[in-house]
């Protein structure tokens, strides 16, 4: 759902069982996303919120992006309302009422974000990572030249290719006749 200046993602959520009133649970999670940086939100005690390791820092990942990890933390909250009764549980507001928050500015600023419920149960999500650039294209015309000779030891681990096309990389030969 789009609004002027921001993106509304929704995932609603039906859970049907006998221990719910009119047998099913009804919640939909859902995540505004703003082009501008969020300010941090008040984040308890109770909830440790750690940036994963090696991850890219803030990027800006499409919707789509921020759709799949709407998807993980929904499958994550019908697991722990099945074992712990996280959403329907009336003193688990609070929880919920920080937890989500933080959710979200953990992957807004950092790409992932590790909830801790209590010592037994967590929650881990994180954005995909940015695909690199797509290497540069190499002109036909360009000649490859060998800066040193590989010690033959140190070849014989190298893939096949590589050890097919070194022979051929003289310093003379273009890019085009390397290749035919």
């Amino acid at each position: 759902m789009r609004e002027p200046g921001r993106n509304v993602l929704c995932w609603p959520v039906c859970l049907e069982d006998t221990t719910y009133e009119r047998n099913a649970l009804f919640f939909t999670l859902a995540l505004v996303l703003e082009p501008r940086p969020l300010s941090a939100p008040d984040v308890s005690s109770a909830y440790s919120v750690r940036s994963p390791s090696g991850s890219a820092g803030r990027s800006n990942h499409s919707a789509a992006e921020y759709g799949e990890v709407l998807r993980r933390a929904c499958a994550y909250l019908v697991a722990l309302e099945r074992k712990i009764r996280l959403v329907s549980g009336s003193d688990s507001r609070d929880e919920l009422r920080h937890m989500l928050p933080a959710l979200l500015y953990g992957l807004q600023a950092e790409g992932g974000v590790t909830l801790a419920l209590d010592a037994a149960y967590s929650i881990r999500l994180q954005l995909p990572r940015p695909v690199p650039p797509r290497a540069p294209s190499v002109e036909a015309h360009l000649v490859p030249v060998l800066v040193a000779i590989p010690d033959p030891s140190c070849t014989k681990n190298w893939d096949m290719t590589v050890l097919k096309l070194l022979p051929a990389i003289d310093g003379v030969r273009g890019n085009q006749h390397i290749l035919s």
